[in-house]
């Protein structure tokens, strides 16, 4: 299980991504963020999709289905400038 936390006051990069292991213990994966809002994994599960809505920006990483892993941390889009915001996730074939 994933998800995000985000800052209350809409501002600050203080949120962070975690996931749920079987084990039920919750682990940080990742932080910076302003409001985690989507999570999506493309159809070969190998990348992993994260839209912060208050940094108009969707990340990708390099996902490791094996381990749970993410890595390589990169811009995916951005809807900086443009009318609209990242909300939300979904992926399609």
């Amino acid at each position: 299980y994933w998800c995000g936390s985000r800052d209350g006051a809409l501002k600050d990069p203080v949120g962070a991504l975690h996931r749920l292991d079987p084990d039920l213990s919750c682990r940080r994966m990742d932080d910076g963020f302003i409001v985690s809002n989507g999570i999506a994994w493309s159809p070969d599960d190998r990348t992993m999709y994260f839209a912060d809505s208050r940094a108009e920006t969707v990340w990708t990483y390099d996902f490791d289905l094996d381990d749970g892993a993410v890595r390589n941390r990169r811009v995916f889009f951005s809807t900086r400038g443009i009318e609209g915001r990242c909300d939300g996730a979904t992926v399609d074939a």
